[in-house]
């Protein structure tokens, strides 16, 4: 008759005595788990307010200044960055205005990086590299982002900014980082006809 492991150690043991775990099993499972890297969470908190709600402007880079209309439910939107604080993380992050969202209107719209350099000019958020590590007030000074988007039906003109994933087969630089949006005022929509009046440059 073949003996089993489990046989053969119970029979080698003397009696009287209870089986021990060997030693080295202990030492190679301690080993395991200090090999076990530990997974960190690095985030980033970009805050921001929306500044107004318009229905014109200039497009002061066409020859001919071109001039844009539209009118309720559409409006162009205008929001500014207070803030970007990568003090919660340990790689930098590589931000992106056209990964915005905005939220809140007849269906989500991106961010437009032409729209916004057009409205806000030398003010217009850009791509571009946050250190890690970085705690306001150290952050840049802050930057506006635009749409054009329609209040939902009934709505009031007042929306929200989400920093999205980037579009389907565009490698993520940050795929491990967590971005949340957070608005530090909760304002009126502060509509006005002439997006230069919402910018203060009239």
């Amino acid at each position: 008759m073949t003996t089993s492991a489990k046989s053969r150690f119970e029979a080698a043991a003397p009696p009287g005595t209870t089986r021990q775990t060997p030693r080295s099993g202990w030492l190679l499972l301690v080993g395991l788990v200090f090999v076990i890297p530990m997974s960190g969470c690095d985030d980033a908190v970009i805050t921001y307010k929306q500044i107004g709600v318009c229905h014109h402007y200039v497009d002061p880079t066409a020859a001919d200044l071109t001039e844009h209309f539209n009118a309720a439910p559409a409006y162009y939107v205008l929001f500014q960055v207070d803030s970007v604080d990568t003090s919660g993380s340990q790689q930098d992050f590589h931000f992106a205005p056209a990964r915005f969202t905005v939220g809140g209107g007849a269906q989500e719209v991106h961010v437009d990086q032409w729209l916004t350099d057009a409205l806000a000019g030398p003010f217009a958020g850009a791509a571009g590299v946050f250190p890690a590590g970085q705690a306001p007030p150290g952050s840049p000074s802050t930057f506006i982002v635009a749409a054009e988007v329609s209040a939902a039906p009934g709505g009031q003109p007042v929306f929200s900014l989400t920093y999205a994933a980037p579009p389907q087969g565009v490698p993520d630089p940050n795929p491990n980082l967590t971005v949340l949006t957070l608005p530090d005022a909760q304002t009126p929509p502060n509509e006005q006809y002439d997006c230069k009046d919402v910018m203060g440059m009239n």
